[in-house]
């Protein structure tokens, strides 16, 4: 099955659940329903403002960093051999020109660039310093604020956020969905989020979903800052 496939499958069974539980909503809103919850679980962290990949992406840098500075040191001799040595990327690989002599002195010339003046070598130091310089954006964004921890499930908690919502939507107006959920207190709330859960592969209850969502200050502030594509 591809991903496509298994997106799909995944989007189906999740609109299956949300005309399960939620009779009286719009039957016309449940594939945005499916989007809302999708996009919460794939953003859950940057949601939070928290990111596992911190200590990862310090470290990348400078590896980066160093990796650059020694290539950018090694001699005439060894840049020589290290352009010739150096493996070629499909882009890379000369290609058969076109009848035409304007595309022939194109491949001559893009041959030359690479052979000529260590052009594999520039290319790859070039490549260090652009992949350097996205992993400072990554690190300089203001919306991650901290290193995820280990005891919180951010997946399980947007996404019982995205529940609530759902859940908002099948109530008689001015009523809303429970906050947390102890005990075997409001059943039917708690059988739609876990069978949400279920569906998305995420090992976590309804009670501990919400009581993760309000310790981190609630859907009303997470949800707003989810990106959507």
């Amino acid at each position: 099955m591809t991903k496509k496939q298994d997106n799909r499958e995944t989007a189906e069974k999740l609109e299956n659940v949300i005309r399960k539980h939620c009779r009286n909503v719009n039957p016309n809103s449940i594939p945005s329903f499916v989007d809302h919850i999708l996009v919460c679980e794939q953003n859950a962290e940057y949601a939070a403002g928290v990111s596992r990949d911190l200590n990862n992406l310090n470290e990348l840098r400078k590896l980066l960093c160093r990796a650059s500075s020694i290539l950018d040191g090694l001699s005439e001799t060894t840049r020589r051999n290290l352009n010739y040595n150096i493996p070629r990327t499909e882009a890379e690989k000369p290609k058969a020109p076109k009848n035409s002599f304007d595309s022939l002195v194109r491949a001559i010339g893009a041959e030359k660039s690479l052979t000529a003046n260590n052009g594999m070598v520039r290319a790859r130091w070039e490549a260090l310093k652009t992949l350097e310089a996205g992993v400072d954006e990554t690190l300089g964004d203001k919306k991650i604020s901290g290193k995820a921890s280990t005891k919180r499930n951010y997946r399980a908690a947007l996404v019982a956020g995205a529940c609530r919502k759902i859940w908002r939507e099948d109530l008689p107006d001015g009523k809303k969905p429970p906050k947390s959920i102890h005990a075997d207190r409001f059943p039917p709330f708690r059988l739609f989020i876990e069978d949400i859960f279920d569906v998305l592969g995420i090992g976590c209850t309804a009670p501990s979903a919400l009581d993760c969502l309000a310790a981190l200050g609630g859907e009303e502030n997470l949800i707003l800052s989810v990106k959507y594509g």
